[in-house]
């Protein structure tokens, strides 16, 4: 089993990637993340596009670069709309070595067995032009949304094909977190950090992906423990 543990910023150049443009204020970023153990980082979406200014930068501090969400609406967009909105990201991504990009519906619908299916289709052909273009698509339920508990991660996944990957977060399924697990192990691509329990670990005996743990950098010293702890148990 591989854990590798990623830095989520809350709270900087996650919106305005201009502050990484700056050589001081973005080494500073960066020695706090490689000084706090972080195996990579997580920026926000427009930051794919500088791909040799990020990719020179997280080198240097022997980083990796992970894939932020994108924000989709597939409820009203055919597949290629949304892809081509996203497909500059996608490919800066896959360009950064990211292997996986999670994505998350935004609408908060209740969809019908009709509406399933149409958005199970999208979905899958969603994932398969992520595929086309090198990377994993992988779901992020969230709270308030159309996936947002164990009973519809089963409908999405009984309307898509297993080219789609989840994304586990005990945050938002809760209890559901360990019957999920042991439902769809093989299709668990990314974990929040709080979800890697014992007892959910356990049913994930072939998982190797990302952990992201969301923090403000001048804070991150403060995981290193855990960090630590999360790493001896893989």
């Amino acid at each position: 089993m591989t854990i590798r543990i990623g830095a989520g910023p809350v709270g900087w150049f996650e919106d305005d990637f201009s502050a990484f443009r700056n050589e001081s204020v973005r080494e500073a970023h960066l020695y706090a993340v490689a000084r706090a153990r972080f195996d990579g980082l997580c920026l926000n979406p427009g930051s794919a596009r500088e791909v040799a200014c990020v990719q020179a930068s997280l080198a240097r501090h022997r980083l990796q670069f992970i894939a932020p969400t994108h924000v989709i609406d597939l409820s009203h967009r055919s597949a290629h709309l949304v892809f081509n909105e996203i497909e500059r990201h996608i490919r800066g991504a896959r360009a950064l070595g990211a292997t996986e990009v999670s994505v998350c519906e935004q609408s908060r619908a209740v969809l019908s067995e009709p509406h399933w299916e149409r958005f199970g289709e999208r979905l899958t052909a969603l994932s398969k032009l992520f595929a086309d273009a090198g990377v994993r698509l992988v779901y992020r339920p969230a709270k308030g949304t159309i996936i947002s508990s164990a009973r519809t991660i089963d409908t999405l996944f009984a309307h898509v094909d297993g080219s789609v990957a989840l994304m586990l977060d005990s945050s938002v399924l809760g209890a559901d977190s360990i019957t999920i697990a042991r439902n769809y192990s093989p299709r668990v691509a990314l974990i929040a950090p709080d979800t890697a329990t014992d007892a959910i670990m356990a049913e994930l005996p072939r998982f190797s992906g990302w952990t992201m743990m969301n923090a403000r950098l001048d804070q991150a010293s403060e995981h290193i423990d855990s960090i630590d702890e999360m790493a001896k148990a893989a």
